[in-house]
C-alpha cells in the first residue's frame, strides 16, 4: 500500500514533533537533577508542563494518523483551547519565554517563537480533525 504525498507529509510532521518534544526531555530532566541546568525553578516547571501538554497532543496526532480512540472529543477540544491560549499568551507572559529572551535576545527569540508557533499548526490541525472525526 503506497501513501499519498499528503499522508507522508503528515507522518513527517508527526515524527518531527515527537522527536522535538520527547527526545530532549530526558536530557532536560537529567540537567534538572544534576544541577547543570541553571534555569530558575519557574522556568523548569513551565517547560515541564509544556512538554507534558505537547505529548498529550502527540497522542491525538497519532490517533489522527493511525486510528484508534484516545480520550473523548471534548478532551481534545479542551486541549486545543489550552494549547492555543498558552501559545499566544506566552508571547506576553511565560517564565520559559522570558528566560529565552534573556538568553537569546529579542530578535532571535521572536524568530524562535514564530517558528515554534508555525511548527505547532500541524499538530493542532490533526488533533482538531481527530476530535471532529471521533
Amino acid at each position: 500500500m503506497s501513501l499519498s504525498v499528503t499522508e507522508v507529509l503528515w507522518q513527517i510532521a508527526f515524527w518531527l514533533s515527537l522527536a522535538m518534544f520527547v527526545l530532549p526531555f530526558p536530557f532536560k530532566v537529567y540537567g534538572y537533577v544534576n544541577g547543570s541546568d541553571k534555569s530558575p525553578l519557574r522556568v523548569k516547571i513551565d517547560e515541564s508542563i509544556s512538554v507534558v501538554l505537547s505529548c498529550i497532543g502527540l497522542l491525538g496526532f497519532y490517533g489522527y494518523l493511525y486510528g484508534g480512540t484516545f480520550l473523548t472529543p471534548v478532551v481534545w477540544y479542551i486541549w486545543m483551547i489550552i494549547m492555543t491560549a498558552g501559545s499566544l499568551t506566552a508571547l506576553w507572559w511565560s517564565p520559559k519565554m522570558e528566560y529565552a529572551k534573556e538568553i537569546l535576545g529579542q530578535r532571535k527569540f521572536m524568530m524562535l517563537y514564530w517558528f515554534s508557533l508555525v511548527f505547532y499548526i500541524p499538530m493542532l490541525w490533526a488533533v482538531y480533525s481527530y476530535a471532529s472525526a471521533t
